[in-house]
């Protein structure tokens, strides 16, 4: 009897073994997918609003490093200012101080558009660019970049903030109501 026992196949699953099993995985799958996705959007929001906010750094630090007037502005083409955020920017020194880029003033960077279903605002004054002088402070200009999700959720928005001094901070939930706040301490929405 020993021999027939050993002989038994102990090395494979049954059907309901199998069944239970796929059962589990279908409901774990089902739990972690949509998790999963939003954290990943949570993510990507996170990482555009990095660019923005290092844009922005950059244009500050060659207005001072220059001790000129260094503008970032929204751009569709990636060589003059007209477009929206969503669509790319480009990092100009602004010699004439107009905001707006001149054929012979030098590009000193470009973005393109971001991906499709993310959306970046500028809430502010001059809603198309953002100027830095000499000293690093805005040209009279303060205001919220913000950054949107492709489910437009306002509790997955993230927004950098401007003061006309040149300081940037990053948005945060003061009221622990589970949304950041702008600068003037409303809620952050996506459209």
């Amino acid at each position: 009897m020993t021999a027939i026992t050993k002989l038994k196949n102990t090395n494979g699953f049954t059907l309901i073994e199998l069944v239970v099993t796929i059962s589990i995985l279908a409901i774990l799958i089902t739990v972690a997918v949509p998790s999963f996705i939003s954290s990943i959007e949570s993510n990507r929001i996170s990482s555009y609003l990095q660019e923005v906010s290092g844009a922005v750094r950059y244009t500050r630090s060659e207005a001072i490093k220059s001790n000129r007037t260094a503008t970032i502005c929204a751009s569709s083409n990636q060589t003059s200012c007209a477009g929206s955020w969503n669509q790319g920017w480009i990092i100009f020194d602004d010699l004439n101080g107009d905001g707006s880029r001149a054929g012979s003033e030098p590009l000193l960077r470009v973005k393109d558009a971001f991906e499709p279903g993310y959306a970046i605002t500028w809430s502010g004054t001059n809603s198309g660019f953002v100027r830095f002088d000499g000293r690093g402070y805005t040209v009279s200009q303060q205001g919220t970049f913000k950054v949107c999700g492709k489910q437009k959720r306002a509790s997955d928005a993230r927004a950098l903030i401007i003061q006309n001094s040149g300081s940037l901070r990053l948005a945060a939930d003061t009221n622990s109501d589970g949304i950041r706040e702008e600068g003037q301490g409303n809620n952050l929405s996506c459209p």
